[in-house]
């Protein structure tokens, strides 16, 4: 009896091991870290720096960024779902996994991660290691927001040391990314110029119309609610009858008498 339970007891030793042993080898390790990467980072923003990419480098084509580089939008975490995104006949975004339709974006990017984790992260793309979002400080990704997003973003106090900062790692980055460009300097003027106060300043004078746009969203919205609550109360609220004196008449009666009276009183106005 107790070589059968040391047998047994050294038989699940050994499975613990081997299924351990399978689960932290290097696809292991690969995958664990894609998760951790998918966690933390955000994908509106990464389709944003990814827009922003697109923009500021289209001058300076053809480029071969180093393969360090961590702007390289194919290494990109979303790469797939952002370039393959879909929508339905109504202009909605849909999930590419389950067709799931939604109301804008950001609530597609949440849903993936939230939903098919698993799936997203079985996509063949050997070489998705990065993060765009990281680098939203220096590509000001909320610049290319929209609506109030963007207004906050250009109204909000320009900080110049942060500012510095930026142009200190934007400076950094393109000369990781492209050191032997021809057109370096050009880069460097055209993306890290942007990271200033003068360029924050223009960005508020560009989205200075957003502001009564939103007042008068927003003004609408109250008049609506106002409208809808005056009905709901007509419907839920009871109707008083109407005062009718003791003078043993029928309310047919009053109504006809009152009638009357008024008659009488406008025809006495239109002969004085």
């Amino acid at each position: 009896m107790a070589l059968t339970v040391a047998a047994a007891v050294l038989l699940v030793l050994v499975v613990g091991a081997v299924c351990q042993g399978a689960g932290s080898g290097p696809e292991a390790a690969v995958r664990g870290d894609l998760i951790e990467l998918a966690q933390r980072c955000n994908q509106t923003e990464s389709r944003r720096a990814m827009a922003a990419l697109e923009q500021v480098l289209y001058p300076f084509q053809p480029l071969t960024p180093s393969e360090s580089c961590p702007w390289i939008v194919e290494h990109d975490l979303f790469y797939e779902l952002n370039r393959d995104a879909d929508v339905t006949a109504k202009g909605q975004p849909a999930c590419l996994f389950c067709g799931k339709a939604f109301e804008n974006a950001v609530f597609l990017d949440q849903h993936y991660p939230r939903r098919h984790l698993p799936t997203f992260l079985d996509l063949p793309n050997p070489d998705r290691r990065l993060c765009l979002a990281d680098s939203c400080d220096v590509l000001q990704c909320a610049a290319y927001s929209e609506g109030a997003e963007l207004w906050a973003f250009a109204h909000q106090p320009c900080s110049p040391g942060q500012y510095d900062m930026a142009q200190v790692r934007c400076r950094a980055t393109i000369d990781t990314c492209f050191p032997d460009h021809p057109q370096h300097a050009a880069m460097v003027e055209r993306i890290c110029g942007r990271l200033s106060c003068a360029f924050h300043e223009h960005l508020k004078h560009e989205t200075r119309h957003y502001s009564g746009l939103e007042v008068t969203q927003l003004l609408l919205a109250v008049l609506a609610s106002f409208v809808s609550l005056l009905f709901y109360l007509s419907q839920i609220l009871p109707v008083a009858p109407p005062t009718v004196h003791n003078t043993g008449k029928t309310i047919e009666e009053v109504n006809i008498s009152a009638w009357l009276r008024t008659l009488a009183e406008g025809r006495q106005r239109s002969t004085s």
